[in-house]
C-alpha cells in the first residue's frame, strides 16, 4: 500500500457533504455505524452537528483515500494538559478490513503527528482493546507507552446517567475499604 498512492484528507466544515457521502460509498463502515455496533446510541446526525455544525468543532476527523474510495479514519478530538499542554485524543482509528496489514493506519498515525508537530501538541493519547494484537503491535512501534504501566494510571468514565447524578450532588456510597 506504501507504494500506491493514498491521501490523508483533513475534513473541514465546509467538505461535509463531499466527505460524508465518500464514507458512505467507501464501504459498510462509518464512524456512526461502529458506535451503533458496539452499543452506542449515537447516530451520524450527532456526528454532523458535533463535528461540523459546532464552533469550534468537537472534533475533527482524517480520512485516507486511494481512487476515492475511503480506506480508513482517525476521529480525534483537541485536548489540554495542566502538564504538558496541547494535546490530541485519538477516539477512534478504523480501517476497513480489505485494507488492513498495508500501512492505512500508519499513514493516518503519521500524518495526525504532522498536525501534532505544526500546531505544537505534545501528547497524543488514545485507549485500545488489550485484545486488539495487531494494532498494539503497530503502536508499540511507534514507541508508544502503556500508560498503565508507565505511570500507573487507570482509565475512567462517567456514563451519561452517572454524569447527570453527579451533576444533581448524588454521589454512590463509598466503596468498602480493601485490604
Amino acid at each position: 500500500m506504501d507504494g500506491c498512492f493514498m491521501q490523508i484528507i483533513l475534513v473541514v466544515q465546509g467538505e461535509r457533504r463531499k466527505r460524508r457521502r465518500d464514507a458512505r460509498n467507501g464501504g459498510a463502515h462509518t464512524t456512526g455505524d461502529a458506535r451503533r455496533h458496539a452499543g452506542g446510541a449515537q447516530d451520524d446526525s450527532d456526528l454532523v452537528r458535533d463535528g461540523f455544525e459546532s464552533s469550534p468543532p468537537w472534533f475533527f476527523v482524517l480520512l485516507a483515500v486511494r481512487d476515492e474510495q475511503l480506506l480508513g479514519q482517525a476521529l480525534c478530538n483537541y485536548a489540554y494538559s495542566s502538564w504538558t499542554g496541547r494535546s490530541f485524543y485519538l477516539e477512534d482509528l478504523y480501517v476497513y478490513p480489505h485494507v488492513r496489514r498495508l500501512g492505512v493506519a500508519r499513514r493516518l498515525l503519521q500524518h495526525l503527528c504532522e498536525m501534532a508537530v505544526k500546531k505544537g501538541v505534545s501528547r497524543i493519547d488514545w485507549h485500545v482493546l488489550k485484545n486488539n494484537a495487531p494494532a498494539l503491535a503497530l503502536y508499540a512501534r511507534t514507541g508508544a507507552r502503556d500508560m498503565c504501566l508507565t505511570e500507573g494510571r487507570v482509565a475512567l468514565r462517567l456514563d451519561a446517567p452517572r454524569i447527570q447524578a453527579v451533576a444533581q450532588g448524588h454521589l454512590l456510597p463509598p466503596a468498602p475499604a480493601q485490604v
